[in-house]
């Protein structure tokens, strides 16, 4: 029986500008895979379509893409049994999951790191019950990503993200009062932003010193109402000196499998769901749902994954 690998790729994504990438990643393949069957998924909603396409019949599913991707990727594979293994090729702004999995590298650098590497289980985490990729997170600036126009992402990556994020970091930030529940243990705490993830942060920041991609746990950390200065001083010591966000002052950080967070008033802000803006009601529960099987780095699976 053949082995098949299917390549699913968003033209839109700012690393992919035409598809001389696409090919070049699928001369490498041929070395190892009879077919390659490639699918462009240009839509919202086509990753999850292609993915469960793929599924029936392949060994091994690619996304390239931003983390925007990834998370269809996620939501299709995770509606029915998962045959084909999964990986990711991060090509898009951000890329906060190439860093997680250590593949901001040259994409052709990247699929070598890939068939070079180890499969392992992963946790994926969802949100009232919707599979996502890695980081559900509201408030203050965190729909930076999805508001960032297109043309300057395409133009400048990064740099967009800086030059719209400064205009919108001028405006005062909304106050959540929130009651939380982990594990049946009651908490509550007035905070201007929160985020619940399985990597190794967010945002373009390394914000968790010791985290695993398939301990049944995730991180959460809630950020206080702080002053612009405070906020200043706190962005410029992560990425200037390397401080985690969770060494800060007053930063509330917990560990769980699962949280229930009830929102006084609807959060002002939407949600950013791996990058993306989605809305939620005022009840949130998030949890680790089912495990997905992903071929990764060696040094990935070995740094990052408990053995069992």
């Amino acid at each position: 029986m053949d082995k098949i690998c299917s390549i699913i790729y968003n033209p839109n994504s700012s690393g992919v500008k035409d598809t001389k990438i696409i090919e070049e990643i699928s001369a490498i393949l041929k070395e190892k895979f009879d077919q390659i069957k490639t699918y462009e998924s240009a839509n919202v909603g086509d990753g999850i379509k292609n993915v469960k396409e793929a599924n029936k019949d392949s060994n091994l599913i690619i996304s390239i893409g931003g983390d925007g991707t990834f998370n269809e990727i996620i939501k299709g594979i995770c509606e029915g049994p998962q045959k084909a293994v999964i990986s990711h090729i991060p090509m898009g702004t951000m890329n906060d999951l190439g860093r997680t999995f250590n593949l901001n590298v040259n994409p052709t650098e990247a699929i070598k790191k890939i068939l070079a590497g180890k499969k392992a289980n992963i946790d994926v985490l969802t949100i009232n019950d919707e599979p996502f990729g890695y980081v559900a997170a509201f408030g203050y600036l965190t729909c930076i990503a999805s508001d960032t126009p297109e043309y300057l992402k395409k133009a400048i990556r990064k740099s967009a993200y800086i030059l719209y994020g400064g205009t919108q970091a001028l405006r005062k930030p909304e106050v959540y009062k929130i009651n939380y529940e982990i594990d049946g243990k009651e908490y509550k705490a007035e905070c201007i932003l929160g985020a619940i993830s399985n990597s190794k942060g967010f945002a373009g920041f390394e914000i968790y010193k010791d985290f695993k991609l398939n301990d049944g746990k995730f991180e959460i950390v809630f950020v206080p109402n702080l002053t612009k200065i405070e906020v200043l001083k706190i962005l410029k010591e992560m990425a200037i000196d390397k401080k985690p966000l969770i060494d800060q002052p007053n930063i509330i950080y917990h560990q769980a499998s699962n949280i229930k967070i009830h929102f006084e008033s609807l959060p002002v802000d939407d949600w950013n769901l791996d990058g993306e803006k989605e809305s939620f009601p005022k009840d949130i529960e998030i949890k680790v749902g089912k495990k997905v099987k992903m071929l990764l780095p060696e040094e990935t699976v070995d740094s990052l994954c408990i053995k069992k």
